[in-house]
């Protein structure tokens, strides 16, 4: 999600930091058996969920949307081409009708 940091000084004097983009990896999802391959790829990759996925959200490592997919049908596979993105670090968020979960991945040419 967007987060700020407010700082408030003992005059009560206060500022508010820029909006951040905080994306969370690492933690074990235990219901969503969530695939993404080949990583590091060339920037198209396929990525397969047991569950349905509604939306797929591609970010940076800025945290700058690329890519957003929704999901209209009941396919859990998708083919992905983000090929115009140079080298680096990316993050997949895919939203379930239960969950929001985002992993990482890196584009490699």
């Amino acid at each position: 999600g967007l987060y700020a940091v407010e700082i408030i000084d003992s005059n009560g004097c206060s500022a508010m930091s820029t909006d951040y983009q905080f994306i969370v990896t690492g933690l074990n999802d235990l219901s969503v058996d969530f695939k993404l391959y080949p990583n590091p790829n060339n920037g198209n990759f396929v990525v397969v969920c047991n569950q349905h996925i509604k939306e797929l959200s591609i970010y940076n490592a800025l945290g700058q949307l690329i890519k957003q997919i929704s999901n209209n049908n009941n396919s859990n596979q998708f083919e992905i081409n983000v090929s115009e993105q140079s080298n680096g670090i990316y993050f997949i968020q895919f939203q379930t009708n239960e969950q929001s979960i985002i992993r990482k991945f890196s584009i490699n040419k």
